[in-house]
């Protein structure tokens, strides 16, 4: 028998990825008597080619398709899911050279980009105008404000927002050193240098350092950034009504948080190799490796999930709050950032838009979300690791699009109240098509900022700002 292969579900995943194969046809009767439409849905996010036939969360699929479909009265419709391989650019065209062009593409923001920048996208706001669940308040409008693009259109639909972005530090460490738990940069910074030159692993070694990022210039260090950029209230970009996007990093508070993190890098708090460390989440390799004191951002949805398989339930905690400095804890001042999990949208070239938004009704549904959030063996795979286990995990979506859908897995309550406390500081940033571009420029500078190539914190950032402008208005 075929060996079925595991796709890795990244960190800011969701329901779409549980349904990545290489093809799954939904199919209302006999395939011998195909029916006259059918919607073609194509996953963006394989990184290799799936193997096997349906899996069990499939055949449950079908299931409730066609008890909804029933209902609705689409005798009619079939729904078939293809995953492609290869660049972006590679899988739509050949899908269309194919003649199986997808009418509505799941993507993550990075892929989101490709489709988004060539125009490919329908927006959704005037079949959202027209959805009775809609008109009836029964979506989450914030999440939804974070699905617009450019020009303030509704690009695609998520399942659900991630949970606000925290820390997580090292409680075994922090015991071993006689210590509480860092509430400001500065604390921090503190216990970085002992998990740095203290030995708080116990075996005689240097080997281990205080915080776990990624110094990687294609992007990837911008997410190590993110919390502590939030955290001053400077988001990387916002909208504007009359000027679109802008950048909103060029601030003195965030000046001042990247001489912080410069300072940190000259003592070696990150590692003596943090600039040579391969491409990866530095969050996953804070738990896999073991070998540093601390870690952001962690979400909820998934940090159990990893801490466990990863043996460290026992050896971690969350740190929901590491303010700027005291006055900021005092006046309350603080931010966090949040993800959307993958979009699903609809495209253009779509054979049959108003088909098509029967998809949008059906998977969105409060009976199908419902339901895949109640069902307890649903295939959320987080990352490498877990998927090197070959273990599925049940993780409970924090906030979904709708908001009547209530989430019952089980997650531990006292993590849930410890999250639950920066929801309120959560800083939205809506989609935008050029970040994959925008933020590598950026990355570059800061970096570079970090080796001395730039005097001040204030030079790096008005380059990097000038290049964000550049990308988006061109030359």
């Amino acid at each position: 028998m075929r060996r079925r292969s595991l796709i890795p579900f990244f960190a800011c995943g969701a329901v779409s990825t549980a349904v990545t194969l290489a093809t799954v046809s939904w199919l209302l009767h006999d395939e011998r008597h195909p029916p006259a439409h059918r919607v073609i849905t194509m996953a963006m996010n394989a990184g290799e080619d799936p193997a096997g036939g349906p899996t069990s969360w499939d055949t449950i699929q079908e299931s409730q398709f066609r008890n909804y479909a029933q209902k609705q009265g689409w005798a009619d419709v079939a729904f078939v899911m293809r995953t492609f391989v290869g660049s972006d650019t590679e899988k739509y065209v050949a899908a269309q050279i194919a003649g199986a062009g997808p009418d509505i593409v799941i993507a993550s923001r990075e892929q989101l980009a490709f489709f988004d920048d060539q125009g490919l996208i329908e927006p959704l706001d005037g079949y959202l105008e027209q959805w009775s669940d809609y008109q009836d308040g029964q979506l989450d409008l914030e999440v939804l404000d974070a699905c617009r693009g450019r020009g303030g259109e509704v690009l695609g639909l998520p399942v659900y927002e991630n949970a606000p972005g925290v820390f997580a530090v090292r409680r075994d460490w922090l015991d071993k050193l006689g210590r509480a738990p860092p509430r400001t940069f500065d604390e921090a910074r503190d216990y970085w240098r002992a998990c740095t030159f203290e030995d708080p692993d116990g075996n005689g070694r240097r080997d281990t350092y205080g915080y776990e990022l990624t110094m990687d210039s294609d992007g990837g260090h911008l997410y190590s950034l993110a919390p502590f950029l939030f955290a001053v209230r400077a988001p990387w970009y916002r909208r504007d009504e009359e000027r679109g996007y802008v950048a909103a990093f060029n601030t003195p508070a965030a000046a001042r948080v990247l001489e912080f993190i410069r300072d940190c890098y000259r003592e070696g708090l990150f590692g003596d190799d943090v600039m040579v460390r391969p491409p990866g989440s530095a969050t996953y390799r804070f738990f896999a490796r073991r070998r540093s004191g601390m870690t952001g951002p962690v979400f909820a949805d998934w940090y159990r999930s990893v801490a466990e398989q990863n043996g460290m339930i026992d050896r971690v905690q969350v740190v929901p709050f590491l303010w700027p400095d005291d006055q900021a804890r005092r006046t309350d001042t603080y931010g966090a950032c949040t993800y959307l999990t993958r979009l699903r949208c609809m495209m253009k070239a779509s054979r049959d838009k108003q088909l098509s938004w029967r998809y949008f009704e059906y998977f969105f549904s409060r009976e199908w979300m419902g339901r895949s959030f109640d069902h307890h063996s649903q295939p959320y795979l987080r990352g490498d690791h877990l998927g090197h286990f070959g273990l599925y995990s049940t993780e409970t979506p924090w906030r979904p699009l709708r908001r009547d859908v209530s989430t019952r897995q089980r997650i531990d309550p006292k993590l849930a109240r410890q999250v639950e406390q920066v929801d309120p500081y959560v800083i939205r940033v809506p989609l935008m098509a050029s970040w994959p571009r925008a933020s590598s420029a950026i990355c570059e500078v800061i970096v570079d900022f970090y080796n001395d190539r730039y005097p001040t914190a204030a030079e790096a950032l008005d380059e990097a700002e000038r290049r964000f402008d550049a990308i988006l208005r061109g030359p």
